[in-house]
């Protein structure tokens, strides 16, 4: 894929694959050194557990997260509002 993304002259979106693909490798290559390689610790702070519930559900955090949620779960029911949606937008884009 790179090469011919190289041979058809793109070659700032090949540049830019490989830094995504670098900065992942780096990502998963320290998850694997801290989950294999480092000793853990066998003392656990309870503390952090206890509150598993904010007391302020209207935070702005919830209202975000709930209407993403609404919204992937609509148009898993209801793709085609997307498609519609998302070809408006490109035909308005690109009409004289």
């Amino acid at each position: 894929m790179l090469l011919s993304l190289i041979s058809d002259g793109h070659n700032i979106i090949s540049i830019l694959i490989v830094l995504v693909s670098s900065i992942s490798v780096f990502y998963y290559i320290r998850v694997v050194k801290v989950v294999f390689f480092e000793p853990g610790n066998s003392q656990i702070n309870n503390s952090q557990f206890q509150n598993v519930f904010k007391n302020d559900f209207f935070d702005i955090d919830c209202v975000v997260m709930s209407l993403c949620l609404f919204l992937l779960v609509f148009f898993f029911f209801f793709p085609s509002l997307l498609f519609l949606f998302s070809q408006n937008i490109v035909l308005g884009l690109f009409s004289v």
